[in-house]
């Protein structure tokens, strides 16, 4: 159960990140407010889209060897 609630605070914690980096991403990107606002919504929607293929897959082999594999992947980016 610790695990499962710490998965949603890091989750809580990214969408977080990405608010004060919006200056950045339009300053590196040449992009206006407008457009920089979608970033958070297309990384909240990519969660959604991968949600069941991500549960497909820890159906297949296993719920603590996806769980891993999926935090270490976001981890190291």
């Amino acid at each position: 159960m610790a695990v499962l609630a710490s998965i949603s605070i890091i989750a809580m914690y990214v969408e977080m990140v990405v608010l004060p980096s919006l200056l950045t991403i339009e300053r590196q990107f040449g992009i206006t407010e407008s457009e920089a606002s979608w970033v958070l919504p297309s990384e909240t929607l990519a969660g959604l889209a991968f949600a069941p293929i991500l549960g497909r897959l820890a159906d297949n082999y296993g719920r603590k060897r996806v769980l891993l594999a999926t935090m270490t992947t976001r981890i190291t980016k």
